[in-house]
This record gives C-alpha cells, sequence and structure tokens, in this order.
C-alpha cells in the first residue's frame, strides 16, 4: 500500500488522459460518444457523493476529477462539427438502461450499493464507445486510456481500506480503461495493416 497522497499524484495522471482526450476533441481528432461522456461524467458525481457520504479517503478526488473532465468533453464537442459522433437508437436504450440503474440506488438509499450500481450504470453508459472503438477505433485515440488506466491503476495502490466503498469504482476504473486501451490499440494496429 502506498501512502494516501499518492492518489493525488493517480488522480494527476488521470487527470492528463482526459484533458489530452478534451485536446482532441476540440481538435476533432476523435469524435466522442455524446451519450457515454455524459454518463461517464454523471455516474461518478454519484459515486463520488455517496463516498462523500461514506468519509471514503483521498481516492474520492480520483472519482471528482473522473465525473468533471467528461463533462468538459461533452461541451467541447459541440464546438468542433469533426468531433460530432452520431448517435444510434442502442445509445440512448444503454443510457436508459444506466438512468434506471441510478433510480433503483435512490429508492434504496444505501451508499455502499449505489457504488455498486454507479459502476454498472457506468458499464452499461461504455457499452456504446466499447462497440464503437471495435468497429470505428480510428474514431478514438488509445494514449488517453492508457493514462487513465495507469492513473487508476496507482490509485488501487493508495487504497488505505479494502472496502466496496472505496476500492470498487477505483478497481472498476483500471480495468475498464485498460480494456479501452488495449482494444483501440489492436484494432487500430490491425486495421492498419
Amino acid at each position: 500500500m502506498l501512502p494516501e497522497y499518492f492518489a493525488l499524484v493517480s488522480t494527476a495522471i488521470v487527470s492528463l488522459g482526459a484533458l489530452q482526450y478534451l485536446y482532441l476533441t476540440v481538435k476533432g481528432k476523435v469524435q466522442p460518444n455524446r451519450v457515454t461522456f455524459l454518463f461517464w461524467g454523471l455516474f461518478p458525481l454519484i459515486a463520488f457523493f455517496a463516498q462523500y457520504a461514506e468519509e471514503v479517503s483521498s481516492v474520492i478526488w480520483i472519482t471528482l476529477s473522473t465525473a468533471l473532465l467528461p463533462l468538459a468533453i461533452v461541451a467541447v464537442s459541440y464546438l468542433n462539427p469533426a468531433a460530432y459522433w452520431k448517435l444510434k437508437a442502442r445509445d440512448y436504450y444503454l443510457g436508459g438502461l444506466a438512468v434506471f440503474t441510478i433510480l433503483l440506488w435512490y429508492l434504496t438509499n444505501d451508499a455502499v450499493l449505489a457504488i455498486v450500481l454507479a459502476v454498472t450504470a457506468d458499464f452499461l453508459a461504455g457499452i456504446p464507445t466499447l462497440i464503437k472503438s471495435y468497429t470505428h477505433p480510428f474514431s478514438e485515440d488509445w494514449q488517453p486510456y492508457a493514462l487513465n488506466a495507469i492513473g487508476f491503476t496507482l490509485g488501487i495502490f493508495a487504497i488505505q481500506e479494502w472496502v466496496v466503498a472505496e476500492a470498487a469504482y477505483l478497481v472498476y476504473l483500471a480495468i475498464i480503461t485498460s480494456v479501452f486501451t488495449v482494444l483501440i490499440f489492436v484494432r487500430q494496429k490491425t486495421l492498419a495493416e
């Protein structure tokens, strides 16, 4: 276990990855799925408030940064027409399922369950981007995801108490960003050959 302040290093690395993606969005070099990124911003806010309610340690700041930057990405995607990704009915359906998952949390009003449901909702909202990363890998860039995977993985080592409220969301983020990194990298290499 690393010192707790190491969570700030993790947050900085994750923020660099998100800022790189934000820059690529402004330049029109990536086309974020707005449904995914909207929910990738909203759901971590829920996890943040749930972690706050459970008095989670400094890893809470990783969750907050994970919320704010995707919302900025959605906003700037409207500034450059080259950053537009056409949404499909599937995107809205999965977004609706994600919202339903959060409504379940609201009905239970349990902080730990909220984190588990937030992870589930986050994954459902991310499926459209997973599909897009496979079918159109050049609409994404693997490097920001790699920075996020490194940052989230380092953040895991800063966890002070291995309980669901503290570990679940961070472990999930380390896994899912690693999947995105490998998927996009491999698909881009395969299609470039």
